[in-house]
């Protein structure tokens, strides 16, 4: 294999990437994680999460004990912030020659999520829609990335994206929701959006106290929201204002929520 690294000629064995499918075909996922006292907050939906998108992939994980592979690097007296990095062992071209994993785990100190956002618009140059994979953080994170462009080289705090027939499908960050008239909205999985395992969270808290409804819904209906919210893995962010339209910061309904959640607490 001939290999040209940034202008020097190098061998496949000082490139380590040469074969790396992931680096390659975007053949592996990814899982965010974080751990507090030692603790991998909502472990169980993560592992369900990476267990769904491993059985798709084809990538065996099931020998690997993932916890503590992550634990390994935790402190005791600090909340981090994990990056699971999984994808399948080099060999073969688009067709693979093996199943197994490679990994690689980075972490840094936890930073919660923003309490507020209030500079959002929407981001329609890539639409998204429903695959077999779409509900997973899969290496093909390109929507992301160009939204994350335009959020950046647009001044903004984020962006809402939406599916191919116009819905609310998520913010850049995270998983969108939104109450209105004391019921909770959020996309569903046909949207395009991924299945967040802090989503998960709100929907079970959210339905002790209302009706948490999921849906495709048009903008002009998130629109008329009483709050809107951001949720991801480190919290939730509301926005307060979307284009030229304001909303409330808080919430009956978000602030129970909010005390009932382990990352908050």
């Amino acid at each position: 294999m001939l290999i040209n690294w940034n202008g020097r000629i190098v061998s496949p064995q000082e490139l380590s990437l040469g074969n790396n499918r992931a680096f390659q075909y975007a053949d592996g996922f990814f899982e965010v994680l974080i751990v507090k006292e030692k603790k991998i907050l909502a472990w169980e939906l993560h592992l369900n999460r990476m267990n769904e998108i491993a059985q798709l992939l084809q990538i065996s994980i099931k020998l690997v004990d993932w916890e503590s592979e992550v634990l390994k690097l935790a402190d005791s007296h600090q909340a981090f912030r994990f990056k699971l990095q999984i994808w399948r062992s080099d060999g073969g071209l688009v067709s693979p020659e093996s199943n197994e994993p490679q990994w690689l785990i980075t972490g840094r100190p936890y930073t919660p999520a923003p309490s507020v956002k209030s500079k959002v618009t929407y981001f329609t140059d890539y639409r998204l829609h429903r695959t077999p994979v779409s509900p997973y953080k899969t290496n093909q994170f390109l929507p992301y990335v160009l939204a994350g462009l335009f959020k950046k080289n647009g001044g903004y705090e984020d962006v809402i994206l939406l599916d191919t027939n116009g819905n609310v499908a998520e913010a850049s960050l995270g998983n969108i929701f939104w109450i209105k008239d004391d019921q909770v909205y959020t996309p569903s999985l046909d949207c395009g959006c991924i299945k967040g395992v802090m989503r998960a969270q709100l929907i079970a808290l959210f339905s002790e106290f209302t009706k948490v409804q999921e849906g495709r819904y048009a903008p002009s209906f998130l629109e008329q929201a009483d709050l809107i919210g951001c949720s991801n893995v480190s919290g939730i962010t509301v926005f307060t204002q979307l284009n030229h339209l304001h909303f409330s910061a808080t919430h009956p309904l978000l602030l129970k929520v909010q005390s009932k959640l382990p990352i908050l607490s």
